[in-house]
């Protein structure tokens, strides 16, 4: 709780991974690490970041959360998630989000929630989420989706969530992911 309140008295907005396990030098304390733009919370399991246009290189492989909302992404370019098998939920909301490119969500294979809710995305392509075929609850809302590609949603085998409110889809062909 101690470094909780350090954290939260940081003037910037901050980046939160939830980590399965962290190594750190050992001349550091164990209550907090400070590197450029990038913080470690041992006792909570966190890694806090600040400032970024792109997803972050340091995020750690055996990460589980995975905090990236409230910043200025614009474009989501990939494949900055390659190899995070691990992360189970992933926040990229109200971070400026226009276009998610190709490959971009590659990597996130455990994913089973994602937030791009209050972004600024305006189409979703085909197989735009393929890159996860965990993922359950999927947070689209408050865009400005006005096109959604007929197969946008292929590969989604175990979505049960999709929030679409909000946004300015004028028809919307859903087929559900799911084999008959």
């Amino acid at each position: 709780r101690v470094a909780l309140r350090i954290l939260s008295s940081l003037p910037t907005r901050l980046l939160l991974l939830r980590l399965l396990r962290l190594r750190l030098p050992h001349a550091v304390p164990r209550q907090l690490l400070l590197l450029p733009r990038l913080a470690v919370n041992v006792e909570q399991d966190q890694v806090l970041a600040s400032n970024h246009s792109d997803v972050p290189a340091l995020i750690p492989m055996d990460a589980t959360e995975i905090h990236l909302d409230g910043n200025d992404m614009t474009e989501l370019i990939g494949p900055g998630f390659i190899g995070r098998r691990h992360v189970v939920e992933v926040f990229l909301n109200n971070s400026n989000i226009v276009t998610i490119g190709p490959l971009s969500l590659e990597g996130l294979t455990g994913t089973k929630v994602l937030h791009l809710e209050d972004n600024k995305l305006e189409e979703l392509f085909n197989r735009q989420f393929s890159g996860l075929p965990a993922l359950r609850h999927l947070h689209l809302q408050r865009n400005q989706l006005s096109r959604i590609a007929a197969n946008a949603f292929e590969g989604l085998e175990r979505l049960e969530v999709l929030h679409l409110e909000g946004n300015q889809l004028a028809s919307f062909s859903f087929q559900p992911p799911h084999s008959a």
